[in-house]
């Protein structure tokens, strides 16, 4: 399986070896397709005993989406365009970077904010 984003605000769940789409992740704030948030990253963790990915969109909006079912887990702001995520190590953390210069952290488990780190700047 992998995971792809597009301009027109999905993230498609790929049969690597079929070639086929096996899911469509309607990502944003809008939650539709043919939005205008594109999706700007799309992850699964490194741990492939995981059953979640997440994805990052222009609009700001981080979800961890639950692969099986492709439902939302969890959908948060965190303010400007999402250009970047990573999951921590131990599976519990997600971090996003974000057009304003900041990088939030938030608990997988529960979606809230735990930390945000500043300091970027576009100079």
């Amino acid at each position: 399986l992998f995971l792809s984003g597009s301009m027109d605000g999905t993230a498609k769940l790929w049969n690597s070896t079929s070639g086929k789409v096996v899911g469509t992740l309607l990502c944003g704030a809008r939650e539709e397709e043919n939005s205008s948030s594109s999706v700007e990253c799309a992850i699964f963790p490194r741990d492939k005993s995981t059953t979640y990915c997440v994805t990052g969109t222009l609009d700001g909006i981080v979800t961890v989406w639950d692969t099986p079912t492709q439902i939302s887990r969890h959908a948060c702001k965190v303010g400007d365009g999402v250009s970047k995520v990573d999951v921590h190590k131990d599976g519990n953390l997600v971090f996003a970077s974000t057009l304003d210069g900041a990088v939030k952290c938030l608990d997988l488990r529960t979606g809230n904010a735990v930390m945000e780190l500043s300091g970027h700047s576009a100079t």
